[in-house]
């Protein structure tokens, strides 16, 4: 029989700067460098809100969506400071208002006792808010994200097949110009339960050998082969 809840939330939080980022400076090669800022001030979650519907179709089918706000006051980001020799020098900073909101769906469908399918996509409006603001967009959020799986079971034998998809990122600040373009990545695991307490597997990432970055300038490994034992005690 077919199942329909709600769920809501409201909440307030904070988070104080971290010791690195209020006393410790950091330095990367070709002149790349991060100051401390001592008088930072705490990042305030002001306003959190989420609303959700779960909508259990079938017995093995069932569909999740929610939306959520996050409204923050001093948000601990980064801007550049200017050098006269040209270096890369960036400053921990407090921004004055920040919002995130966006859409989060999920499905999920048991084809059978052996074959399980997962699949979610979120939306994310990532801005800066402030009214002394240089752009709208916050640093290294993209808007669109889907994630997929496909889950098969027989008696002792388990492969996963994962798949994640993102778009561009539009705003980075430490090499601008070199945002990160959308990707697909996609990942495998075979894994075989010897026994109660051990388990051995194979997984394989990376399966279409994809060139793709999650930050500018840092490229993720291409296909890559991992064998594993894992023992319970």
């Amino acid at each position: 029989m077919p199942t329909f809840s709600l769920r809501t939330l409201v909440a307030q939080a904070f988070r104080n700067p971290s010791i690195a980022e209020r006393f410790i400076k950091f330095e990367q090669g070709g002149g790349l460098r991060f100051e401390p800022n001592p008088g930072l001030k705490a990042e305030k979650l002001v306003f959190s809100y989420e609303l959700g519907v779960n909508w259990k179709v079938l017995r093995n089918l069932s569909f999740d969506a929610a939306y959520y706000l996050n409204r923050y006051r001093d948000l601990i980001s980064y801007e550049q400071v200017a050098q006269p020799g040209g270096e890369l020098v960036y400053r921990v900073v407090n921004l004055n208002k920040a919002i995130m909101q966006g859409v989060e769906i999920n499905a999920d469908y048991k084809w059978s006792p052996y074959l399980h399918f997962r699949l979610g996509y979120t939306y994310l409006d990532a801005r800066d808010d402030s009214e002394d603001r240089v752009n709208d967009n916050l640093a290294y959020k993209s808007k669109h994200t889907v994630t997929g799986s496909v889950m098969a079971n027989y008696q002792r034998w388990s492969l996963t097949l994962t798949g994640r998809y993102r778009s561009r990122i539009d705003e980075v600040f430490i090499y601008p110009g070199s945002e990160p373009d959308a990707f697909s990545v996609f990942n495998s695991r075979l894994q075989f339960q010897v026994t109660d307490a051990l388990l051995v597997y194979l997984a394989a990432d990376n399966l279409a050998d994809t060139q793709y970055e999650e930050i500018e300038r840092y490229r993720m490994p291409g296909r890559n082969y991992t064998v594993g034992v894992r023992v319970g005690l």
